[in-house]
């Protein structure tokens, strides 16, 4: 009879409540940062405080696989120094700037319809394509 117990504890303790597992709860987001529906995606950080970064973070930057996989979902994204100028007509990624403002870089948002993301960037291009499919 300890033993049945001991399992089904074990098995509440430790049973999957989350369908989509991945890195980083998200930050609780009641308003869109855009308007589109599609998947969106910004990346900001700061060039200046790049040697600061996790390694894994700066391998999401710059990971032809993280940017293949974007491609692929036909993702609407940007990696932005925090501090680029935007050009007319880029309005919405200045609101990806603003949204990310004051926060810990290197910084993530996804969006994909309602659906929004806010967090610090993932510590590995895998845990970053994880924390994106949970979105597509």
């Amino acid at each position: 009879m300890r033993f049945v117990f001991l399992g089904i504890a074990l098995a509440v303790l430790f049973w999957p409540t989350d369908s989509k597992p991945g890195p980083n709860p998200p930050i609780v987001q009641k308003d869109k940062v855009w308007q589109e529906d599609g998947l969106m995606v910004a990346v900001v950080y700061e060039t200046a405080d790049s040697l600061k970064y996790k390694a894994g973070q700066l391998a999401c930057i710059r990971s032809a696989t993280v940017r293949e996989w974007l491609a692929q979902s036909n993702a609407q994204s940007r990696f932005l120094d925090d501090d680029t100028p935007l050009l007319a007509g880029q309005e919405k990624w200045q609101k990806a700037l603003d949204a990310a403002s004051g926060k810990t870089f290197p910084w993530v948002i996804i969006q994909h319809g309602n659906e929004v993301y806010q967090g610090v960037l993932p510590d590995s291009p895998d845990e970053f394509i994880v924390l994106l499919e949970k979105y597509k």
